[in-house]
């Protein structure tokens, strides 16, 4: 999450994502108003996202329609204009009924856009800066049904989701990968499905675990973070890249954090890959989530006694 959001009275949403060249040179990125110009790399307008992004892209163009199965039936009205006698020539009537029919709530479109905006360029890479429209105030009523409407329609659109406090800069430090793997961006733990599945999956105490450990090493400041599933011999894991090191963690109960350092982080797509047993004998390091394991973590993430990226 954005560093200072917690104590700030409005919030934006945004996100911060590498994306390949090459792959906006193929118009990759184009419904999201990024591609090639006359003048090189271009990006920055308000796009509307396309309905089929999702349904919450769908919801933002077209409105929103819910059958209330939880409230009484009411009984509405119908017509039609008939014939008379089944000939239009002799004229024609009105025939009407009633049936009991489910409420309905309707919901106008939000119209909401995201805009991009340049961050950094890498080798090969860009990191772009995505922003979904609109300054949320917490004190409005609406405020809480804002925020995950704009957190969903932007995890649709671009994989990646985050808060930042209003006039906070989006940071390329937290910048998450767009690869061909299920991507779980920083603050993954704001998308009220992933974590309904889970609660459902592993119970409300291990959920809790599992969130906590996810904060912890995002506290740390990784400049990227991946997420696979064929990780250590199937599991899905998600990769926390601080450049000499490269942290890999489960949000899977019962599974150690894994290091690899110096020249095997180099390589630590092809290591994590493997089965647990082969990513050991390759060199990766194994912290099991007993003891003081954060304290562990941060000395293996540590040069004489500094953690290896720091804020500034």
């Amino acid at each position: 999450m954005g560093k200072n959001f917690i104590g700030d009275k409005n919030l934006v949403v945004g996100a911060a994502v590498v994306l390949n060249k090459l792959d906006i040179e193929k118009g990759k990125y184009k419904a999201l108003g990024i591609g090639l110009g006359e003048d090189g790399l271009r990006m920055g307008e308000k796009i509307l996202p396309g309905a089929r992004a999702g349904r919450y892209s769908k919801y933002n163009r077209h409105g929103r329609t819910i059958v209330m199965k939880d409230l009484p039936k009411e009984k509405k009205s119908f017509s039609f204009d008939a014939p008379n006698y089944g000939d239009w020539y002799n004229g024609s009537h009105v025939v009407e009924w009633e049936k009991e029919v489910y409420q309905r709530q309707h919901s106008v479109p939000r119209k909401i856009t995201i805009s991009s905006s340049f961050l950094e360029d890498r080798d090969g890479e860009v990191v772009v800066g995505f922003l979904a429209d609109g300054v949320l105030n917490r004190n409005n009523p609406s405020f809480n049904d804002d925020l995950l409407y704009r957190l969903n329609l932007l995890q649709e659109n671009v994989g990646s989701v985050d808060i930042f406090g209003e006039g906070e800069p989006i940071k390329p430090r937290m910048a998450v990968k767009r690869v061909n793997w299920e991507i779980l961006p920083p603050g993954w733990w704001a998308d009220t499905k992933r974590i309904d599945f889970l609660r459902q999956k592993l119970g409300d105490k291990r959920v809790d675990i599992l969130i906590e450990r996810s904060k912890f090493i995002e506290s740390l400041n990784p400049q990227n973070v991946y997420i696979g599933q064929s990780y250590l011999g199937g599991r899905t894991y998600v990769v926390y890249d601080f450049g000499n090191h490269v942290v890999a963690e489960s949000p899977n109960w019962g599974n150690a954090v894994y290091v690899l350092s110096g020249e095997q982080a180099k390589h630590w797509q092809a290591i994590l890959s493997e089965s647990k047993r082969e990513a050991l004998n390759k060199g990766a390091g194994r912290i099991l989530h007993i003891g003081d394991w954060k304290a562990k973590l941060a000395k293996t993430l540590s040069i004489d006694g500094k953690v290896v990226r720091q804020d500034g």
